[in-house]
This record gives structure tokens, C-alpha cells and sequence, in this order.
């Protein structure tokens, strides 16, 4: 190879550092006259020197105050031989050793390249869609559970979720400033906020169908299976928006996996609880938000039910 090129620090989807040999010699230390300059305490001064002979690169090591690994092997010889590919190890610093003529990997589609762009601009829309979930999750609570215009004990609840989704934004965004240098919380927040809104519209509708089915148990596989789901696009949307990953679909489905199954774990065996029993759903009974309108009661709705049911007996 003409000329050898020496990266540190190029972590995916992170800015590296590079040196490129000039007339065939470059040093690599911590000393200020190298040509690549490390800071790492357990870098030499002088540590290697590359230098070049015919077609061929060499290795000198100049210090062994701490070993050096050649792909992963120490290197025990004052000088040996390099090609493109290779791994050069000392103290904690890796240095990646290229040719010119080195391929690279073709380049990768960015899903989200219009709202990567386009986000960073303006908090104004995250803001928005948070506001609009936590609205529309008060409503939905509300008329799932209540009979009567008691608004703050669910606006706690809801309040509680936005500062969940604040913070769910928050670590990803924090995870994008270190593996990317980018933050793109207002983005993160977006996409916290719509999923959080489909959990809750999806966790209503599966509360609602035990009426048809008469069970309490079509309920839990659905709502554990549209959680399970929703999660899965959760994470891979956190995981293109904060990462370089490759197949960000098969990371999601683990820590989805790893997620639902400490969840399972928690509510279903973390605890021994006394025997209680539960109503069965009825096709006779209308769930709260289809048959009880804000004027009525609970108690007055079941007494109607108590009262219909004893004129029926004593019809019968």
C-alpha cells in the first residue's frame, strides 16, 4: 500500500481521528511531535513508529511499558509487519490501520433523514403532540373508569405519564449525544409521545373486549400482545433515531423480550396475594363509557340492574 492510514476513536456513527504517513513514516505517542497524538496515560511518548519499505509497512515498537496487541496478539518483536485490517492495541487506546485503497461499506439508508433534519429546530411541535397525549389520554381514562366529572384524580395519572415519556425521551436523547453526538430529544419526544397514545388506544380497546368474549382472559393476551408490539416499534424508532445499529429490528425484539418477560416475571410471581374473585364481563352489562352518561351514578346504575333483576324473579 503507498500510504497507511491510522484511525482512533472511530466508534460507530462518532467522529475519528485520523493520520495519514507522510513520506513513508508515521509516529504514533502522547509526545507532541508525533504524528498521531494520543492522550491516553498509558501511551508512551514515543510509542510506535510505521515506516515503510518498498511495498511493504512495518511496526516498531519504541515502548513496552505496557504491552502492544497486533489483533489481539502481543507483539514481542521490536518490529514487525502490517496490512489494511489491522487491530493495533496499547494501553487503552485501538488504533485501526487503513490502506487508501481499503473498501468501505456501501452506504446506508437513513429511514428518518427529514425529521433528523428537520428536528432541532423548533420545541414547539414536540410540545404539541405531548400536550395532545395527555389530553386525549385524560379523556380516554375518564370515560373508561368513571361515571362522574372527577377530573383530578386521573389528571395525576396522566401527569405522571408525561413526566414517564419526558424522561423515556430524555435517556435516549442522552444515549444519541454519546454514540452520535446527537441529541434529537424533541424528536425522541415525538416518538415517546405518539407510542405512549397507541398504548393507551390500544389498551382500551382490549379492556373492552372481555364483553363479547365473557372473559377477563382475552383481555390479557391482547393487551400483553399489543404492548409487546407497540414496544418492539418503540425501541427500534429510539434505536434509528439514537444509534448506527444495523438490524435495529432484531435489538428491539430482545430488549422487548428481556422488557415483557422481567414485567411477566414481576406481576404474575413477585408476589403471593390472597384468593379474590372477579366478576366475569356479561353481554348484558355496557361498559361505563357506553352506558353511563356524567349524570349518572354508579350505585344508581347497579341498583337499576338489582331492582330489574328482582322484578324478573318475581315474574318468573
Amino acid at each position: 500500500m503507498d500510504s497507511l492510514v491510522v484511525q482512533t476513536g472511530g466508534r460507530s456513527g462518532r467522529m475519528a481521528e485520523l493520520a495519514r504517513s507522510k513520506e513513508g513514516r508515521l509516529s504514533v505517542g502522547r509526545g507532541y511531535g508525533n504524528d498521531l497524538v494520543l492522550t491516553d496515560p498509558h501511551v508512551a511518548p514515543e510509542q510506535l513508529v510505521f515506516c515503510q519499505e518498498g511495498e511493504q509497512w512495518l511496526m516498531q515498537v519504541l515502548d513496552y511499558a505496557n504491552p502492544v496487541l497486533l489483533n489481539n496478539t502481543r507483539v514481542r518483536e521490536d518490529q514487525i509487519a502490517v496490512s489494511s485490517g489491522d487491530k493495533v492495541t496499547v494501553g487503552r487506546t485501538r488504533l485501526s490501520l487503513y490502506s487508501d485503497a481499503h473498501s468501505v461499506e456501501p452506504t446506508r439508508k437513513l429511514v428518518l433523514s427529514n425529521w433528523l433534519a428537520m428536528e432541532g429546530t423548533s420545541f414547539i411541535l414536540p410540545v404539541i403532540v405531548l400536550l395532545g397525549f395527555c389530553a386525549l389520554d385524560l379523556v380516554l381514562s375518564y370515560f373508561e373508569g368513571s361515571t362522574r366529572l372527577e377530573w383530578e384524580e386521573y389528571a395525576y395519572g396522566v401527569l405522571f405519564s408525561g413526566v414517564v415519556i419526558v424522561g423515556w425521551a430524555g435517556i435516549w436523547a442522552i444515549t444519541g449525544s454519546i454514540v452520535r453526538q446527537q441529541q434529537h430529544f424533541g424528536l425522541q419526544l415525538i416518538v415517546a409521545s405518539m407510542i405512549s397514545l397507541s398504548a393507551t388506544l390500544l389498551s382500551f380497546i382490549a379492556a373492552y373486549l372481555a364483553y363479547p368474549f365473557h372473559s377477563t382472559t382475552v383481555t390479557e393476551i391482547f393487551e400483553w400482545g399489543f404492548l409487546f408490539v407497540i414496544l418492539v416499534v418503540l425501541f427500534q424508532l429510539n434505536l434509528l433515531i439514537a444509534t448506527n445499529i444495523r438490524n435495529t429490528l432484531a435489538v428491539a425484539f430482545a430488549l422487548t423480550a428481556l422488557v415483557s418477560g422481567v414485567a411477566f416475571a414481576f406481576l404474575y410471581f413477585g408476589e403471593e396475594e390472597d384468593a379474590f374473585y372477579l366478576p366475569l364481563p356479561s353481554s348484558a352489562l355496557v361498559p361505563p363509557a357506553f352506558q353511563l352518561s356524567r349524570e349518572s351514578e354508579l350505585d344508581d346504575y347497579f341498583s337499576k340492574v338489582a331492582r330489574e333483576s328482582i322484578d324478573l324473579d318475581e315474574q318468573n
